[in-house]
């Protein structure tokens, strides 16, 4: 049994492995829903845990957190899931929790998604969208309308 539910209501999960984290000595579990199979924290880490998770420092220096090669791996994957999400839905609504760079946004809006992402604070937002081309609500998202 797991501590919360998972969004499909199931309360068994399968623990996975427990990730670490920079910066942290604790790490997090990782499970798997026994009847969806949605992976998730559990117990969710608190909201101050994960504001000291996703710091400034998290999303590195400027516009860009990663350079170079890693850039690019970023990005296929990116690009992947979109491909994969348009494989088995052919239209529909996405919300990306932690949308990032809004990169996979703008790919599944090409392919004919309607998308909108949500980001911890408005400086990540901003990041995810510089030229207010995506819908990023701020704030956790359970307390989002």
């Amino acid at each position: 049994m797991s501590a919360d539910p998972c969004w499909c209501g199931e309360r068994r999960a399968r623990p996975l492995y427990r990730l670490p984290a920079d910066g942290f000595r604790e790490t997090f579990p990782l499970v798997r829903c026994v009847r969806c199979g949605t992976e998730r924290l559990d117990p969710m880490p608190s909201g101050e845990v994960l504001a000291r998770a996703y710091a400034t420092s998290y999303y590195g220096a400027g516009t860009r957190k990663f350079v170079g090669p890693v850039a690019a791996a970023t990005r296929a994957f990116q690009g992947g899931r979109a491909r994969l999400v348009a494989r088995c839905a052919r239209e529909g609504r996405i919300l990306d929790i932690g949308c990032g760079n809004g990169n996979f946004l703008r790919d599944a809006r090409e392919r004919g998604f309607e998308v909108e992402g949500t980001e911890l604070s408005a400086e990540s937002a901003r990041r995810a969208s510089p030229e207010g081309d995506l819908q990023v609500h701020v704030g956790d998202v359970t307390e989002l309308r």
